[in-house]
């Protein structure tokens, strides 16, 4: 669910940690989405897309759109509270090199 993190070096409990989060994220997930919704969105991540290119071309409202964002903020506080400074250091240097 994290695909930033695919290639970073994690402890055992940080995958751990993540893991649960992603569990807990996909649940979050489901119950702001539609049965409909939920298909495509997780066809698109299993595919290999990121969460807003999977949510592309899913008709949401605005409470869920809302609701969506609410839960990606919080997920991405939590995924950094458990990496360390070098590893996110090293999701940065990414991130700037994909831009580029």
């Amino acid at each position: 669910m994290f695909p930033l993190l695919s290639t970073i070096s994690l402890t055992k409990k940080q995958q751990i940690q993540l893991e649960q989060l992603s569990q807990e994220t996909v649940l979050k997930i489901k119950n702001v989405l539609t049965p409909p919704q939920q298909t495509q969105f997780f066809q698109g991540i299993e595919a290999g897309k990121d969460y807003r290119e999977s949510l592309g071309p899913i008709n949401m409202s605005e409470v869920q759109k809302e609701q969506f964002r609410n839960i990606v903020g919080s997920v991405k506080t939590q995924v950094y509270r458990t990496l360390t400074l070098q590893q996110k250091l090293e999701i940065q240097r990414r991130l700037s090199s994909q831009g580029n």
